[in-house]
């Protein structure tokens, strides 16, 4: 996106070919990103890409597996839970964006949209409890 819009032309391909060289990301998985953008240089998102989009849905339910043991035993874990929750924020329709919204509205008199009405909305929060 950044490329694109300050017209760097940077070759997402060619990227990966400079991080393989001493990275720590196994290259099978460069690998596959690079494969990605030769294919489609305009991929908006790797995980759009069809392989990529199944390897990540074959290892869906482990990745959960393992961010579940880690908060269980309280072991940090920010980089898988992050890229986790990225994962899961790109795939879904509606996000909690509302939510944050109406904690704002809450602590900061601001407005929030809801999803059942159009236009900002406003409550006294302190007489609604």
């Amino acid at each position: 996106a950044a490329s694109e819009k300050y017209s760097w032309n940077i070759d997402l391909a060619t990227c990966m070919t400079l991080w393989k060289g001493g990275c720590v990301i196994p290259a099978k998985l460069l690998n596959k990103i690079q494969a990605a953008f030769l294919l489609d240089p305009d991929l908006p998102n790797v995980m759009l890409d069809p392989s990529v989009a199944l390897e990540l849905r074959s290892l869906n339910e482990s990745l959960r597996a393992v961010v579940v043991t880690c908060a269980f035993y309280g072991i940090p874990c920010p980089s898988i839970s992050g890229s986790l929750s990225y994962y899961d924020s790109y795939r879904a329709e509606c996000l909690p964006t509302n939510l944050t919204q109406a904690h704002h509205s809450v602590f900061g008199d601001h407005t929030y949209e809801r999803n059942d009405r159009p236009g900002s909305h406003h409550c006294n929060w302190t007489d609604s409890q």
